[in-house]
């Protein structure tokens, strides 16, 4: 018990040590530029955009029923139907751009990952080569593309669960611990990891990977904490890739 509490606890902290080792590995401050531009451009532009059409389709739509827009029925179904589908929309859009993010940085991800991941192992001793980086982050272009597209057909069903009572939350979660192995993926796939071979890592591992759901589960807490945590993420998730091949070695 008190090492499956262990493990738990390794995995909940794997965002701090992304924080950690992101200080420590040469070349990581200029790489995370890229990625929290791409994130604020379609956060900022997603959110303007998307506000303006809500407030215009809630205004046709409003009438529509009362036809006048100075009368108090309108005043009470115009202002509280905006927040709800302002807070609909945010949600889903949330998702969304997690999704593009996750592919438009993949390149600068997988190299973040494989960058850890040789820091940690004192890669330097053995070397490797530019061709072998850039490789990678091609590959990962791809593999995050065909990700993505997994990750929004589950994300819908995952959503239609959420309005379950009593369902929510455990849908919530098993939601938090994919989005934590989708931040380990960088680091399996620097391991030529096939497919198969990476869900057989994540079953076998799964105590550490509930603790990195329940991590990322908080970051939810702050609306778009998450995308600034999560080139964080992916180190953090690499020294957690790193650290459970050593111990099963």
């Amino acid at each position: 018990m008190t090492e499956l509490l262990r493990r738990f606890l390794f995995g909940f902290g794997f965002i701090r040590s992304g924080f950690k080792l992101f200080r420590l590995v040469p070349g990581l401050k200029y790489l995370l530029v890229i990625p929290f531009i791409l994130d604020i451009m379609l956060l900022v532009g997603g959110i303007a955009f998307g506000t303006d059409e809500i407030r215009f389709l809630v205004r046709k739509m409003s009438l529509m029923i009362f036809q006048d827009a100075a009368s108090w029925p309108y005043q009470v179904f115009y202002y509280p139907m905006i927040v709800v589908l302002w807070i609909i929309f945010f949600v889903l859009y949330f998702y969304v751009v997690y999704l593009i993010a996750s592919v438009l940085a993949s390149p600068i991800y997988s190299v973040m990952a494989k960058r850890t991941l040789r820091f940690l192992e004192s890669e330097e001793k053995r070397g490797g080569n530019l061709i072998s980086t850039i490789a990678l982050s091609a590959r990962m272009l791809w593999v995050s593309f065909v990700r993505s597209l997994i990750l929004l057909i589950v994300g819908l069903f995952l959503f239609v669960g959420s309005v379950v009572p009593g369902l929510n939350l455990v849908v919530a979660f098993i939601a938090f611990v994919l989005l934590a192995f989708d931040s380990a993926d960088y680091a399996l796939e620097a391991r030529d990891l096939h497919l198969r071979e990476r869900f057989h890592f994540l079953r076998r591992n799964l105590v550490e990977f509930l603790g990195m759901g329940a991590c990322m589960s908080l970051t939810a807490l702050v609306p778009g904490l998450m995308l600034v945590v999560m080139p964080f993420a992916v180190i953090g998730a690499a020294h957690v890739v790193f650290e459970v091949e050593k111990r099963n070695r």
